[in-house]
C-alpha cells in the first residue's frame, strides 16, 4: 500500500461505526472492510465492479431517504469529484441529526483520475465549506509520516526497486524527526501531508 492508504487505514481502524453507515465511493470489495467493523452497512460508487448497494452516476443525487444515517463515510472520492458542494449538500441531507460525516482525502499525492481528478482541498477550504454547509465540531488531522516519504510519494516512485527506495525514505523521516526533533508547521499543520483525515457533526 501507498504511505497514504497505510495512514488513512491506520486512522479508519480507529473509528467506530455504531448504528447506519453510508459509504461513498466504497462498496462490499473496498480494501478496508477488513479492518472496519460496521453495523449496517450501504454504499454507493459509480464503479459496479467495487460491488456498492448503488451504482450511481457523479452527479446523481443519492439514492437515499432523508436523515437516515448515523455516519457518512468517503475514503479517497472527493478529489474525483467536480460539484463538491453539491455532495457535501447531499451528505447533509443524508445525515440524522447528530450524525457524522467522515472523510480521507489526498493533498501532496499524484493526479489519478478514475476517470477524472480535480482538485486538493486544503484544511482550511474543508472548514470554510463544512461550517457553509452548517457542520460543526469538524476536525481536520494532517496524514504525514515525514517530508521525504511524502516527495518520494509526490513522485509517483518512477523507477525500479520501490519497496526499498520507499523504506528508506520512511527512516530518513524518522532520523530528521528524531535528530532535528521539528516538523515544518504552518498553523500547526503539517505543510508535507500526503492526505487529510476529516470529521464533522450535523447538529441535533
Amino acid at each position: 500500500m501507498s504511505v497514504l492508504r497505510t495512514l488513512q487505514y491506520e486512522k479508519l481502524a480507529h473509528c467506530h461505526f455504531p448504528g447506519k453507515t453510508l459509504d461513498i465511493g466504497g462498496g462490499d470489495h473496498a480494501d478496508y472492510h477488513n479492518i472496519v467493523k460496521f453495523t449496517q452497512y450501504e454504499s454507493i460508487n459509480i464503479d459496479p465492479e467495487i460491488k456498492p448497494t448503488w451504482v450511481i452516476g457523479v452527479d446523481d443525487a443519492f439514492p437515499v431517504a432523508d436523515q437516515s444515517y448515523d455516519t457518512v463515510l468517503s475514503l479517497n472520492t472527493f478529489e474525483h469529484i467536480y460539484d463538491v458542494h453539491n455532495v457535501i449538500r447531499e451528505i447533509w441531507r443524508a445525515l440524522k441529526p447528530g450524525g457524522e460525516f467522515i472523510a480521507s482525502v489526498p493533498f501532496l499525492y499524484p493526479i489519478h483520475g478514475h476517470p477524472n481528478d480535480f482538485f486538493r482541498p486544503t484544511p482550511g477550504w474543508w472548514n470554510e465549506s463544512l461550517k457553509a454547509a452548517g457542520f460543526n465540531s469538524i476536525e481536520i488531522e494532517p496524514l504525514a509520516w515525514g517530508p521525504f516519504s511524502t516527495g518520494l510519494s509526490c513522485s509517483g516512485m518512477p523507477g525500479p526497486f520501490k519497496r526499498a527506495r520507499l523504506h528508506i525514505s520512511l527512516l530518513m523521516d524518522v532520523f530528521y524527526t528524531r535528530v532535528r526533533r521539528e516538523r515544518s508547521q504552518s498553523n500547526g499543520v503539517l505543510t508535507f501531508s500526503v492526505g487529510f483525515f476529516v470529521k464533522a457533526k450535523k447538529p441535533t
